[in-house]
């Protein structure tokens, strides 16, 4: 079994760039905006980051967030601190 690459870097509209820039934008999100993140709410985190990546070429992006956000479910802080015991 050979670990050259085999020249495959595309395949119709999929190209590895595009996983590359999607992961690039998570590892940012951590380091950059977050510091550290939980498991807790990895899901949440990787939600965000597949929302700024599908919308990354947006130009009304500002007001669609802003929708969004009216639109939102209500999550109050005490809820989303508790542990996962205290929660159900």
């Amino acid at each position: 079994m050979s670990t050259e690459p085999d020249g495959i870097y595309a395949i119709g509209d999929v190209y590895a760039n595009s996983v590359e820039s999607a992961f690039s934008l998570l590892k940012r999100g951590i380091v950059g905006t977050w510091h550290q993140i939980s498991a807790k709410h990895l899901q949440a985190y990787c939600d965000e980051m597949c929302f700024r990546f599908d919308n990354r070429k947006n130009r009304f992006l500002f007001r669609d967030t802003l929708l969004k956000m009216l639109d939102a479910e209500h999550v109050e802080y005490k809820q989303l601190t508790a542990s996962s015991s205290e929660a159900a």
